[in-house]
């Protein structure tokens, strides 16, 4: 993978953390 590809990769898994915890802060 490329510098980009690893900066969009990690860019997606920093977004859908985000939404995980929203999720579970909405559940509580």
């Amino acid at each position: 993978a490329t510098a980009s590809e690893s900066e969009a990769l990690a860019a997606i898994a920093f977004v859908l953390s985000l939404m995980t915890d929203e999720v579970h802060s909405h559940r509580n």
